[in-house]
């Protein structure tokens, strides 16, 4: 079985491939890259979808007023935000169409980060799916009776059917996810002098791996007599700084 992660290590070591403490933080900082690469993608995926959804809504927004929803056509849209302001159609018409294109592009780029990094049941996707589709569809409800161009409303139709499209694709995939083939590569240590530029969040989230680690080492058995509060306490990367200095001091 090959390791991937330092999770793994410490299920499979043997007691024979272990030679101390140390040795669980030499693999988190092996492995440790794709903890801090995960946090980053998960941030860029928080605001690739923070895009998308404000972007939905202000196309659907134009459109709407909470007091006249269920008017006729002609008192709901002569109530609605895209007849109060005081624009010319090109550019409202412009503002429908851009919110709903923005929509579209997110919606196509997170098919495209589903695809190569998930390929399984992530129900933020799906929700972001339906999301889009509710917003679209009420649009199109809302401006019934508004004589749009083509732009605007192909833009609209073609966000509610790649919501629709995306949340439909990853509901019926597979519910757990397949580790992908990128991600068995050994990934590139983390160095001493990297440890000091992390940012605090990914910082943590090496800690909390370095944690989880040795409790997992000491309910093997293969860590006794240890404090796990006390080594908790312990900055990144001094464990494995002893155990390199203990090796050394050995060679000699």
């Amino acid at each position: 079985m090959k390791v991937t992660n330092a999770v793994e290590w410490a299920y499979t070591v043997t007691p024979e491939q272990f030679s101390g403490i140390g040795q669980s933080e030499m693999q988190v900082l092996k492995y440790g890259a794709p903890v801090i690469n995960k946090s980053k993608k998960a941030s860029g995926l928080f605001f690739l979808m923070l895009l998308g959804i404000v972007s939905s809504i202000t196309g659907i927004s134009l459109f709407l007023n909470p007091g006249a929803i269920f008017a006729e056509p002609e008192q709901r849209m002569a109530r609605s935000l895209y007849n109060r302001f005081d624009f010319s159609a090109s550019l409202k018409e412009g503002l429908v169409f851009w919110s709903f294109f923005i929509s579209i592009t997110v919606l196509l780029l997170l098919f495209l980060i589903w695809w190569r990094n998930y390929k399984s049941q992530e129900k933020l996707f799906i929700f972001y799916g339906v999301g889009v589709a509710l917003c679209a569809g009420g649009t199109i409800y809302l401006s019934s009776n508004e004589n749009l161009t083509t732009l605007p409303i192909a833009s609209i139709w073609i966000a509610l059917l790649l919501g629709i499209l995306l949340a439909i694709i990853i509901f019926l995939s597979p519910k757990q996810r397949q580790l992908l083939k990128s991600e068995h590569r050994t990934a590139a240590p983390i160095t001493y002098e990297e440890i000091a530029e992390l940012p605090f969040e990914h910082l943590q989230a090496l800690l909390d791996e370095r944690k989880q680690v040795i409790e997992i080492l000491a309910s093997r058995g293969l860590l006794s007599g240890i404090d796990i509060a006390e080594i908790d306490r312990q900055p990144l990367g001094a464990l494995s700084a002893s155990e390199l200095t203990d090796s050394k001091s050995s060679e000699l």
